[in-house]
């Protein structure tokens, strides 16, 4: 069976109240010639306070139930026995691992509120990117109320504070000032105001008297040439002329003629996104490639090219896909205008594929992301990576087998029924074995079968092997107890 072997580190979780998650139980591993022979305890230590948290199988399943400042601490003893294969020498020890849990806080920005009598508005807070549980509270519903919903109502003259009560953080509050409404005895616009298709103007009455403060409703004319909302902001639309009316609660009227001009919409800036400069994939992923015109508004007309179609190819929508392992730069043309930028591609052939083999035939193929573990937990076999956590039945499981492309070294570790272990790496045209039986053979094979060479192991189960003789492509190499596929570039 093989395991492969990490060093255990500190692990950083966290989330908002809520938010559940898992925390994998450190592994543990001795050195050769001595194995672990049991696992005999698991101690979880947790402050209750703010956590919810249930053990698994393979750790611990957490809840944040109660906001935090800073950080909070959960520690994993495992208590283990270990020694000689045969059981006949073992000791017992500790390993513990210490994850350091953040809790994420919902700021909430509530500006303060000044009302005339009769008047309704919403709270205005930002909760980003979730929001939290929050409930209102007046501390003088005679002068203004609030509901559930953020929304104050002033009642009377003078002031009242409402609460933001939160469950991921702490409370805020807005001050509400409410004051008499002073009728306007008159109201004026500007004559005439100019502003560009998609830009915007905000349109300001003049009241008599100044301290008049009426509701003002706002309307345009023509919406399909200019709109206006109610804080008398005004937008282009298309170009030509419409006539913009501010209206007081108490009947007056004033006027302003719009005129709304069209703009340039020549293209003048084309990027494609940062993270697309460059991009490493694999045969067969299939993308979009992102991108910026400016100004937001330009008329343009896109095309895409590939400097090698046979490697990736692209379409009119600048979808790529990739095809052969390979370079190509992907090009993308305003139509008529000198403004290009590119994404360059690299293609890889295979990735790297962990292939678990059972004993009933079947074969499960799992691609890895980082931080890959492959380990050998009591009777189960488990996969871990970014990407992915399988379990099986140790003893369902006949072998397994790892495809390389060689351009990150990636080893895999056996160990083998007397107990002794060996390692085989490979990196870019370097295949390395240590700690196999001394004298064994390893075996090269072409795709289709055919035997390209047989190498001894020498007598300290080592071998350093250059493959820089085999034809680029895909090789098979085999020893006594792994199975390794390779890309020889």
């Amino acid at each position: 069976m093989g395991i492969f072997l990490y060093p255990i580190s500190t692990h950083a979780e966290g989330g908002y109240v809520g938010d559940e998650f898992n925390l994998s139980r450190p592994s543990v591993s001795v050195a050769y010639p001595y194995r672990v022979l049991e696992i005999q305890n698991v101690f979880w230590d947790y402050d209750h306070s703010y956590f919810s948290c249930s053990q698994t199988s393979g750790g611990l399943h957490v809840r944040i139930t109660k906001y935090f400042e800073s950080s909070k601490t959960i520690t994993c003893e495992v208590r283990y026995k270990w020694g000689t294969s045969d059981g006949s020498r073992y000791w017992t020890s500790t390993e513990r691992k210490l994850y350091s849990i953040y809790c994420n806080e919902v700021n909430i920005d509530a500006s303060d509120l000044t009302l005339k009598v009769g008047q309704t508005q919403r709270i205005n807070y930002y909760a980003s990117p979730k929001t939290p549980d929050i409930s209102f509270i007046s501390n003088n519903s005679s002068v203004a109320s609030v509901n559930s919903y953020g929304e104050v109502t002033a009642y009377q003259v003078g002031t009242a504070t409402i609460t933001l009560k939160q469950n991921m953080g702490p409370d805020a509050t807005c001050t509400v000032n409410v004051t008499e409404p002073v009728p306007p005895t008159s109201i004026s616009l500007p004559s005439t105001q100019s502003v560009d298709v998609y830009s915007s103007i905000t349109l300001r009455a003049t009241l008599q008297p100044t301290d008049a403060n009426p509701t003002l409703s706002w309307s345009s004319e023509n919406s399909s040439i200019a709109r206006v909302d109610q804080n008398g902001l005004v937008t282009g639309v298309s170009p030509g002329k419409t006539k913009i009316t501010a209206t007081t609660d108490n009947g007056l009227s004033a006027s302003c003629e719009m005129t709304v001009t069209d703009v340039d919409r020549t293209p003048k800036t084309f990027d494609v996104a940062d993270e697309f400069s460059e991009k490493t994939v694999y045969v067969g992923e299939f993308w979009k490639l992102e991108y910026t015109v400016t100004p937001s508004y330009a008329n343009y007309n896109l095309l895409w090219t590939s400097s090698d179609e046979s490697v990736a190819k692209v379409t009119d929508g600048g979808y790529v896909q990739a095809l052969k392992q390979g370079k190509a730069r992907i090009t993308g043309t305003i139509d008529g205008f000198s403004l290009t930028d590119y994404c360059d591609v690299i293609v890889k052939g295979i990735p790297n594929i962990f292939t678990v083999w059972l004993n009933d035939g079947q074969q499960m193929d799992i691609k890895l992301g980082k931080n890959i573990k492959v380990l050998l937990e009591g009777d189960k076999f488990i996969v871990k990576s970014d990407e992915v956590n399988v379990e099986y039945d140790a003893s369902d499981v006949k072998m397994y087998t790892l495809e390389n492309d060689g351009t990150v070294e990636t080893g895999i570790k056996t160990v083998r029924p007397d107990g002794r272990q060996g390692t085989m790496s490979f990196d870019g045209n370097t295949i390395r074995l240590i700690g196999f039986t001394p004298h064994s053979v390893l075996r090269i094979y072409a795709l289709g079968g055919q035997t390209e060479g047989v190498y001894r192991i020498d007598a300290d189960g080592n071998l350093t092997l250059g493959i820089d003789d085999l034809n680029k492509g895909i090789h098979i190499i085999k020893t006594e107890s792994i199975t390794y596929k390779i890309i020889k570039k």
